[in-house]
């Protein structure tokens, strides 16, 4: 599509929400055009990671969490999601982004 070919992006989740894509040189790009007319921006580093979650989880190319600092000296496994990028808000409910860690897996 449009934003593919233009900033040299493969498209992580068509979604419900933006589109998400990563670029070849490693930045994330969300597309709400069709949310809210705006344009395609750059990621926050929460909402890039965010992505790269759920991107890996969408495609099934698990080394997209590679691209995910590792935890800094100090840091630790996230509480909220033991490691896992997700949690459920619900014990049972489909598991989402962790609110505590934002997809880190690990919290200082």
């Amino acid at each position: 599509d449009e934003v593919s070919r233009e900033h040299d992006a493969f498209l992580l989740d068509p979604g419900l929400g933006p589109m998400t894509y990563l670029t070849a040189d490693g930045r994330v790009l969300l597309d709400f055009r069709t949310w809210w007319g705006d344009e395609v921006k750059e990621a926050t580093e929460d909402e890039a990671i965010g992505a790269l979650v759920v991107g890996a989880r969408k495609t099934g190319i698990a080394r997209l969490l590679d691209l995910i600092p590792a935890a800094p000296e100090g840091g630790r496994e996230c509480p909220g999601c033991r490691g896992e990028r997700l949690a459920s808000p619900v014990p049972g409910m489909k598991k989402f982004i962790c609110n505590e860690c934002m997809g880190r897996g690990w919290v200082v």
